[in-house]
């Protein structure tokens, strides 16, 4: 999203940074770099010599999670190389790269026969989608979920369903005023073949004739999930 990282709650993100000291042959550094993990090039936390061709080039990689994102939406890493004669500075590279704390939601659609009348597999359109927006601080992001992508399944009761993840960018903090509204809106809804719809649950309970329908998300460790019901008559 716009180049960043995204990291889901109770997920991680491993990160590979290059590291280049410069100076004269034959000099002495050492370079730490905490919570980094050497790859390849001279050794981390060891006195170092630059070599005749005047750098040294050292590979590290970082693990984060959610938690490491700070208050300006980056990830940050701090190498600080230290140089082998007394007098001379120690310097510091902060290498920072943008990310969001993002919530995996999940959306189950359940396709209801009344009256016993089981919706068959077979009859659930195709061309089934749910539209979806959200706003996260002064960006709103649209997309649709579609039926070939879905997970099909059925419930306890045999009828069909539709499962999509989606990962929505939510605030650190789990204050209400702070989540994320993730709107729905059913296309197709309609169109199942040999059944009439009559109305939906959990989209909207205001209204259940309504084909759209808000969610709130926020950064609480509960991974959401989220149904809607369709009720069909024969």
């Amino acid at each position: 999203d716009d180049g960043k990282i995204c990291i889901p709650d109770n997920e991680s993100v491993t990160l590979l940074y290059k590291i280049t000291v410069t100076g004269d042959a034959g000099a002495k550094y050492k370079v730490t770099d905490d919570g980094a993990t050497w790859v390849s090039g001279p050794a981390l936390n060891t006195e170092n010599t630059i070599s005749s061709g005047g750098e040294a080039v050292i590979y590290v990689t970082k693990t984060f999670t959610a938690s490491d994102i700070d208050d300006r939406g980056r990830l940050v890493n701090i190498a600080t190389v230290t140089p082998g004669k007394d007098g001379e500075s120690t310097t510091s590279s902060t290498e920072t790269t943008p990310a969001m704390r993002v919530k995996k939601v999940t959306i189950v659609k359940t396709f209801i026969g009344m009256k016993n009348n089981v919706i068959p597999s077979d009859k659930v359109p195709s061309d089934f989608a749910l539209d979806y927006s959200y706003v996260y601080g002064d960006e709103t992001t649209s997309g649709r979920l579609i039926y070939a992508e879905a997970k099909k399944g059925t419930n306890s009761n045999g009828h069909p369903t539709l499962t999509w993840t989606l990962d929505v960018p939510v605030d650190k903090d789990t204050d209400c005023s702070n989540k994320t509204p993730l709107t729905i809106t059913e296309v197709n809804y309609d169109k199942v073949d040999g059944f009439t719809w009559m109305k939906q649950e959990q989209l909207n309970s205001w209204n259940d004739q309504a084909i759209t329908g808000t969610y709130h998300i926020d950064a609480t460790q509960m991974l959401p999930t989220n149904f809607i019901m369709n009720y069909y008559t024969k």
